[in-house]
């Protein structure tokens, strides 16, 4: 469990002119010392003794010990770090998420390889790239300079595979998701952990523009999550997102994905949440209407009688599908 940050002192608060956590005065030192602010508080620390204490903590409990805001990235007040700290956000990556350009442009022509190398991000404990940054804050101007200045489109962070494509999908960044389609980025790269591609993760948080975006841009609308075999289709009907259903139907999606779980399919899925919309398009988008779930052989029908979903039974019915009676323990 990660540790609850301690105040490093229990004595009166000392002066600015010292360190808030060893006491010592900044001034008069055989090594000058660097100083360090936190982001949301003017409280004054040795960049080394707050280094130290911050690497015992968890991200949430890396505040300042006096007022206990919080701290990152942490600010520069004087001296120059002798190596890039992990607490200190990069000037690059500080542009960037000021939409800076001009100041990007500049750092570039003098250091192009800053386009392809990874910044650790203080705020979210992460390594990320300018290009990731980019497409996070939604700085379509930055990212096309990046893009221009060489930096891999596709590149992904080490962490969980994500790549540029997917941190815009997922964050409804429409902009740059098309400034990296047009400079010709994969959407179909997966992230590792669970397999889900920037369609998927469009519908899962909920960001209709870029779906539909990845969709014009030919995106694979039918590649399952790994970890439970979900696709974007299943997605959005186990959620009910019917605004998201059509554009997939559309799309040519297949309707009959099961998940890996239970083998449960879309329509399945509709009749088991008594989502009597999605259910409608799905069987207008010719769903196979007696897909049974593996686990216990139930169909789409069987479940909405189980369920009480009446309207979704007669439906299915009405659609051609079987009906057991012995089964389903409803007289229609």
């Amino acid at each position: 469990m990660d540790a609850v940050a301690p105040s490093p002192s229990p004595v009166s608060v000392p002066e600015e002119g010292v360190c808030h956590i060893c006491f010592l005065d900044f001034h008069g030192r055989e090594v000058t010392p660097v100083i360090v602010t936190p982001q949301l508080c003017g409280h004054r620390y040795d960049l080394h003794c707050i280094t130290g204490w911050f690497e015992g903590l968890s991200l949430d409990n890396r505040v300042c010990c006096l007022c206990r805001k919080k701290a990152l990235p942490l600010k520069v007040v004087s001296g120059v770090p002798d190596e890039e700290s992990p607490f200190i956000q990069h000037e690059a990556l500080e542009a960037v998420y000021q939409g800076n350009t001009e100041k990007l442009a500049s750092m570039l022509t003098i250091a192009p390889e800053l386009a392809l190398r990874f910044f650790h991000d203080p705020v979210i404990d992460k390594d990320i790239t300018l290009l990731h940054a980019a497409a996070w804050k939604g700085k379509a101007d930055c990212l096309q300079v990046l893009i221009n200045a060489g930096a891999n489109i596709d590149i992904s962070r080490h962490s969980d595979g994500i790549t540029p494509a997917f941190v815009a999908a997922a964050n409804g960044k429409t902009d740059c998701l098309k400034a990296l389609i047009e400079a010709g980025a994969n959407v179909d790269i997966p992230r590792f952990t669970d397999g889900a591609t920037p369609t998927l993760i469009a519908v899962q948080n909920l960001y209709l523009d870029s779906l539909q975006v990845l969709i014009e841009a030919g995106a694979n609308v039918d590649i399952p999550r790994h970890s439970d075999g979900a696709t974007p289709v299943l997605i959005a009907v186990e959620k009910g997102f019917f605004d998201y259903l059509n554009p997939l139907i559309e799309a040519g999606a297949d309707l009959n994905a099961a998940r890996h779980t239970d083998g449960a399919t879309p329509i399945f899925i509709a009749a088991h949440e008594g989502n009597i919309c999605s259910l409608g398009a799905l069987i207008k988008g010719g769903a196979n209407l007696n897909a049974a779930r593996h686990t216990d052989g139930a169909t789409p029908a069987v479940i909405a009688a189980r369920e009480g979903y009446i309207c979704c039974l007669k439906e299915l019915i009405e659609a051609g599908a079987e009906y057991e009676e012995e089964r389903c323990c409803i007289i229609l």
